[in-house]
């Protein structure tokens, strides 16, 4: 039998929890916060998220303030009344007790709203699947307020009334843990697949696999779906730990869903490692020695792939003379020579120099503002580079792979395809080529899109390749179609510094642009758009034309006026073959504009 003082022990005990999850919750939120504004400093949209965060963050405090309030009148107050604990917390229709039902009915369907939402999301905007979870939000919506509004027009002595009250607020449970359970194995289910798909060419990188279900629980939401169903049950029971798990609820629901926008938020830079791995492992998976009957054939040296000089500037060159070469020379990169004095044994260059560093040179520049001192403390580099252009003059070598997209890697004249395939799968874009000893001049470039055209060659060559390359997209477990990476791209009314922002940000060389009106892609911009048209402009004003505006500028020398689109921007479907999308890779490929990402 339940002592009759359990009620009251129940929450005191419950809010003693609550302040303890709500300290923990403060933690949390500040991460949080540190999160969301390094995204605001970037340009990236954060005004959702950080209204959601707020919105969770008052409800959680006010919850807390009315439950301590509750707490001194329930054990200060009428000091002169036995048991008056007791009799205060049978009474629930007061301001506070309502005040506290409101802030935990709303910061229900925020939370609920949430994970529907990031399902959605997971799911690649499935608006059917959404569907049913969007339905549940609306009738947790309307329950969680009909609730409510019932238990103000209650009055002490209503029993009647206020079982109705309690039914109703059983249902709201019922119907915020069908949400919570619907989303939390749709979110779970897809994590774990693409996480399986990933470890075909990976099978080490999600160890152990302890990381792999604290991962899915976290971003799935799971622990709130444990908490309510413990709260459901606790609630048919009847005992008083409900009472004590109303209190705590709460705050954890502000943990939760805290924790699940830091790790959205970092999961770019986890899994941009990850695909480092996974496609080096899709490489060296595939047996290359198919290629052909004969090994040198398959296996041919790298330099016979160049496509283009060495051109090196000098360190102290600076970053307009370096630009007005690569315009000059037509050439995607120059090499940063490196100063006199350095070890013999190190390479003669210091780095790169390419339009996707032009491009985050002039984003830096036309976003220094948002830089605080903060950001600077934490990256040198930059506010060495903003000294140096206050000073009217910045060195070529402080803004060599400015982008991070551009890193300096050599192979000697007589590398394998696969040595270059083995450092392309990372990302890298050019790799220069050494001559033979005894010279120390070196051969030339070999590209991204040299290669690729080199395997579009070879094709025919073997029928293992061409089933590879003749499967859908969507029947490969490539690292790049991960459920987190979505299309990068803007709209024709957005300026041009909001697509060099969008490139520099997300580390693309190109962004696709879309109609205002039907979503279709109108084309693409590119970095090397941005160097051949942005810096001989030499005027902030070019910043703000509107995308649509700009792209007549790109097309106007390639047949704009009469109709002839040179270089076309294609709309993929996900069902392509991997042959048709190597094709229209190769012939965008001899459009400089263009570079794989």
């Amino acid at each position: 039998m339940t002592a009759p003082n359990a009620g009251a022990k129940a929450e005191l005990i419950g809010t003693y929890l609550e302040i303890l999850c709500y300290g923990i919750y403060l933690v949390v939120f500040y991460k949080c916060l540190r999160v969301l504004g390094a995204k605001y400093i970037e340009g990236r949209p954060t005004a959702t998220l950080l209204c959601t965060a707020f919105t969770i963050f008052a409800l959680v405090t006010v919850h807390l303030i009315m439950d301590i309030l509750r707490s001194m009148d329930a054990f200060t107050s009428h000091m002169d009344v036995p048991n008056f604990a007791i009799l205060y917390y049978t009474v629930v229709r007061r301001d506070l007790d309502l005040i506290k039902s409101g802030c935990y009915i709303a910061v229900t369907v925020i939370a609920d709203g949430l994970i529907m939402y990031r399902t959605f999301i997971v799911w690649a905007r499935n608006w059917k699947l959404a569907l049913l979870p969007f339905l549940l939000v609306l009738a947790d919506i309307a329950t969680g307020s009909y609730s409510v509004w019932l238990l103000g027009l209650t009055k002490v002595g209503e029993n009647a009334l206020m079982g109705k009250v309690t039914n109703i607020v059983r249902y709201f449970y019922g119907v915020t843990l069908a949400v919570n359970l619907l989303c939390t194995v749709l979110i779970s289910y897809k994590i774990w697949r693409v996480q399986r798909e990933v470890d075909r060419y990976s099978p080490n990188a999600m160890r152990p696999s302890g990381n792999r279900v604290i991962l899915i629980i976290v971003e799935s939401a799971a622990i709130y779906s444990a908490m309510l169903v413990i709260l459901i049950v606790t609630s048919i029971v009847g005992g008083p730990v409900m009472l004590a798990m109303l209190n705590v609820i709460a705050p954890c629901i502000g943990i939760v869903f805290s924790m699940v926008i830091v790790c959205v938020s970092v999961d770019r830079t986890r899994w941009d490692s990850l695909k480092i791995s996974t496609h080096l492992n899709f490489v060296t998976s595939f047996n290359l020695s198919t290629l052909s009957n004969d090994p040198e054939e398959a296996y041919g040296p790298t330099a016979e792939l160049i496509d283009s000089p060495v051109i090196s500037v000098a360190a102290e060159t600076s970053v307009e003379e370096a630009c007005e070469l690569l315009l000059s020379k037509d050439v995607t990169c120059v090499a940063v020579n490196r100063p006199v004095g350095g070890s013999p044994h190190d390479p003669p260059f210091l780095g790169l120099f390419d339009f996707p560093d032009v491009n985050a040179f002039l984003t830096l520049a036309a976003t220094r503002y948002r830089w605080g001192p903060h950001e600077f403390r934490e990256r040198p580099l930059i506010e060495e580079i903003i000294i140096a252009a206050k000073a009217g003059r910045v060195p070529v070598r402080l803004i060599s792979n400015l982008s991070e997209k551009n890193p300096l890697e050599i192979l000697p004249h007589d590398a394998t395809i696969i040595s270059l395939l083995t450092i392309f799968s990372k990302g890298t874009h050019r790799v220069l080529v050494r001559s033979a000893p005894p010279s120390t001049d070196y051969l030339g470039v070999v590209s991204d899109r040299s290669l690729l055209e080199w395997f579009t060659t070879n094709t025919h060559k073997t029928p293992t390749l061409s089933y590879f390359l003749s499967k859908p997209l969507s029947s490969l477990a490539l690292p790049s179609l991960y459920l987190y990476s979505a299309v990068v791209a803007a709209k024709a009314s957005d300026t041009v510094l909001d697509a060099m922002r969008l490139m520099s940000d997300f580390g693309v060389s190109s962004v696709g642009v879309m109609e205002e009106e039907g979503g279709g892609l109108l084309s693409a911009v590119s970095v090397t758009d941005v160097g051949k048209i942005v810096v001989p402009s030499q005027s902030n004003q070019i910043l703000s034309t509107p995308l649509k505006q700009f792209i007549s500028r790109i097309k106007e020398p390639d047949g704009s006026t009469d109709g002839v689109d040179k270089y076309p921007a294609y709309e993929d479907v996900f069902s392509i073959q991997c042959l048709s999308e190597q094709h229209i890779a190769i012939h965008n490929a001899k459009d400089p504009r263009y570079e794989l990402a």
